[in-house]
């Protein structure tokens, strides 16, 4: 980091991670639904775990999130590369909090575990050898 320059392996992406605890899972205003999510430099994907919601947002032509192309026949080849790349991650075990896991129709979970209430986690995978 020092050097201010990007190692040759470092992923330039971010994964997302909103967890919302409780009697409702984002329907009432101040109470955000439990989500995973991806951001890269040019688009955000996010997958809504109670309802199986899928955003996604082209941010290059798109910088306020305004519309949502997830269901964009454009977007449907980037969708799944986005999608598939989440659950690699999720996968991994790169949650600080909590278990994520993946069942077999590849749907994201998580378990919060005790003691989590409405926390939003952003965390940056280290590339090898950092």
């Amino acid at each position: 980091m020092q050097s201010r320059t990007t190692p040759a392996n470092w992923e330039n992406e971010i994964l997302l991670r909103g967890l919302s605890r409780g009697d409702s899972d984002g329907d009432q205003q101040g109470h955000p639904p439990t989500f995973w999510g991806l951001r890269t430099p040019r688009y955000k994907y996010v997958e809504t775990v109670e309802t199986g919601e899928v955003e996604l947002y082209d941010l290059s032509a798109d910088p306020y999130e305004l519309q949502n192309v997830a269901d964009s026949p454009d977007y449907a080849s980037l969708r799944a590369q986005l999608a598939e790349r989440l659950v690699e991650l999720v996968s991994r075990g790169t949650s600080t909090l909590g278990n994520g896991s993946i069942d077999a129709a590849r749907n994201l979970h998580f378990d919060a575990g005790p003691g989590a209430n409405n926390e939003l986690i952003v965390m940056t995978p280290v590339a090898p050898g950092c």
